[in-house]
């Protein structure tokens, strides 16, 4: 599985797959561990919005099997 190179954006996808491969923080995803620390509340946050994202992107990279996926959602809230 890859991410696609949305034009300038290879050094941010060689990063999500770095973190990709942080066997405790993908198990803390895939558990959903993260769900329960979300503060949707916080004026200075993105209220869960990024985590959410990097949920999206790891079961794409892990558990579905299409060949290419676009960080895209992921860009515009970085």
């Amino acid at each position: 599985m890859g991410l696609y190179n949305l034009g300038y954006t290879c050094y941010m996808n060689a990063a999500l797959h770095c973190l990709s491969h942080t066997i405790g923080l993908s198990e803390y995803f895939f558990h959903k561990k993260y769900e329960l620390e979300i503060n949707e509340q916080n004026p200075l946050g993105y209220q869960g919005k990024l985590v959410n994202a990097y949920a999206k992107l790891l079961e794409h990279l892990w558990v579905k099997d299409k060949p290419v996926y676009m960080p895209s959602q992921i860009l515009r809230l970085i």
